[in-house]
């Protein structure tokens, strides 16, 4: 397992800080993204911030990715584990009956029409991406018609 530490070094400005662990292998990762996965479900949190280490593939599109600085990372490994993040949350949320409240929402239409193509099957979820800027006369105009009669 990985050291405990505080979550951010501003933390102990509000209180004493809560240690936390620190993932030391892909599948400490993918135990914790679980949890948290939960954790937003449970809590009807209406959106979540995950940062991972660029071009990690956590194994959901095939082989999980050792956790370990990588030198080059192509653009294709970082697509793949974009790719790979985003199918973890469709996995996670295929079982739900609010499975069509999920919107997965790539830097480009062309990455969300990769992710149909490769994924087959996400359910109910609405996988989309942002059109070119020269398309988009309103930078919301996406997300807007992305998430449109869906509740939160």
């Amino acid at each position: 397992r990985g050291l405990a530490r505080a979550a951010a070094p501003w933390d102990g400005l509000f209180g004493k800080p809560e240690p936390i662990d620190v993932p030391r292998t892909t599948e400490d990762i993918s135990a914790q993204l679980q949890d948290v996965m939960i954790t937003a479900i449970e809590k009807a949190l209406p959106q979540m911030d995950i940062d991972l280490p660029p071009g990690l593939r956590l194994g959901v599109e095939g082989t999980a990715d050792v956790l370990e600085l990588q030198d080059e990372l192509t653009k294709e490994d970082e697509i793949r584990a974009d790719r790979d993040l985003a199918a973890a949350f469709v996995q996670m949320f295929y079982a739900f009956k609010n499975s069509a409240n999920l919107c997965v929402l790539f830097r480009t239409e062309k990455l969300a029409a990769s992710a149909r193509r490769v994924w087959k099957d996400a359910g109910k979820a609405r996988v989309t991406g942002f059109p070119s800027p020269k398309a988009m006369e309103d930078p919301l105009q996406a997300l807007n018609e992305a998430i449109k009669n869906r509740p939160f």
